[in-house]
């Protein structure tokens, strides 16, 4: 684990040291100014875009199961406790029941 967990520093300093002795380039007419109003939209509008997509999918998968379980006659709750009430637990081991 620590070897995969060390081995990517070494490429990831190589590629920053490479960045580091690059020249700065002046600014030319393709450049995206960064200290404009343009910029902060962008980058607040990209930073709410990629957390949405991040946690609505997750968040919309509760009312989705809940919606077919209604639809089949069950509530949530039911459905969770029958679940768990299919389990016997004991000391040495956990049996499923069918």
């Amino acid at each position: 684990m620590l070897i995969g967990r060390f081995l990517m520093i070494v490429p990831i300093i190589a590629l920053a040291g490479s960045l580091g002795q690059k020249r700065i380039a002046p600014p030319s007419a393709g450049t995206f100014p960064v200290s404009g109003f343009t910029f902060v939209v962008l980058l607040i509008g990209t930073v709410l875009l990629v957390g949405a997509l991040n946690y609505l999918p997750a968040l919309t998968l509760g009312p989705v199961v809940e919606h077919y379980l209604t639809a089949q006659g069950k509530t949530l709750l039911a459905a969770r406790i029958n679940h768990v009430s299919r389990f016997t637990f004991h000391a040495s081991r956990i049996t499923h029941h069918i």
